[in-house]
């Protein structure tokens, strides 16, 4: 990358010759870094162009400090300095992370995708190397292949319709999802705390490509119900009244939360249930008790803190 451009002026010289580094590191990790972590750095020449000088800086700091760590004073103030250059290099990545434009995130890519990815970055630079048209030709193949994979993936996303009842302990935490779009239901707790969003829900979330958005229009909810075109899913919780049928209600599944206190076999009487969940909101002991009832019921269950988080098409 370095030898394809050439500057006289020594002031370019070192600018290109900075992100000429950058570039080929971000090059190289780039797969990794869309695999692992769905997201990529809008301004990583930015950052890097003073990062990377400032980190050798740091990096001889440490070395010095290594050398002079047993004299007095001059240890301190070699401590100190290395100190505020690693401080300031800090403070400049975080302060250009806030800032709204700085990262695409909630890019999904998968194993083969980023096997794709590599290949392609080996033809590019054996291209680069030594100018030969064939390995322009592959690397082309091989971006066509990962961009027709990713088109399959995206098209499966807009069809996908499916209920996601997650695994967060003391909590409840549903996605109803739709196409690219989802719905949340559960604690308010969870949309203020980030750390247990981008921990137990984030990861599903830009598995499935989805944002969430207000409506979602084949989809009905209300504090007790989800309806879709071919699935009920019914939400008792402690506010939920349980009123006597002359005929058993059919519903696909029945979500347990926030441990109310009712009876399996006063919910087996009034409906006709395939599926009963069980969230991570309720006590383990009572969610014995219930798992008892079920299995004298001959009913199925599925208790979220014991067995993980249940996910189905809906």
């Amino acid at each position: 990358i370095y030898r394809q451009l050439y500057f006289r002026n020594k002031l370019l010289h070192t600018i290109w010759e900075l992100n000429a580094v950058t570039l080929s590191a971000q090059i190289l990790t780039l797969p990794v870094i869309l695999f692992y972590f769905h997201q990529f750095p809008n301004l990583f020449l930015f950052t890097n162009f003073i990062a990377v000088p400032v980190s050798g800086f740091i990096l001889y700091g440490e070395l010095l400090l290594l050398i002079v760590c047993k004299i007095p004073v001059l240890n301190m103030y070699t401590g100190k300095l290395t100190s505020f250059l690693i401080s300031q290099m800090n403070g400049v990545i975080e302060r250009t992370d806030r800032l709204p434009f700085a990262i695409t995130d909630t890019i999904q890519v998968s194993l083969w995708q980023t096997i794709l990815l590599y290949i392609t970055i080996a033809y590019l630079a054996w291209w680069l190397m030594q100018k030969k048209s064939n390995s322009l030709l592959r690397a082309l193949s091989s971006l066509a292949v990962y961009v027709c994979l990713g088109s399959i993936h995206t098209i499966q996303q807009k069809k996908q319709h499916k209920l996601v009842v997650y695994n967060i302990p003391k909590h409840t935490a549903i996605d109803v999802i739709e196409g690219t779009a989802f719905r949340f239901i559960g604690d308010s707790v969870l949309l203020e705390k980030n750390f247990l969003q981008n921990f137990h829900l984030q990861p599903s979330r830009v598995l499935h490509g989805v944002k969430m958005a207000g409506i979602l229009p084949n989809t009905i909810i209300n504090r007790h119900l989800v309806v879709t075109g071919h699935s009920s899913v019914l939400l008792i919780d402690h506010s939920f009244i349980l009123h006597p049928s002359a005929a058993r209600i059919p519903v696909d599944i029945i979500i347990i939360r926030g441990n109310p206190k009712i009876y399996l076999t006063q919910l087996a009487a009034v409906f006709n249930c395939k599926q009963y969940i069980v969230d991570s909101s309720n006590p383990l002991w009572k969610i014995r008790y219930w798992k008892k009832d079920a299995d004298n019921l001959h009913l199925r269950h599925h208790s979220i803190p014991e067995q993980g988080a249940f996910e189905m098409a809906l």
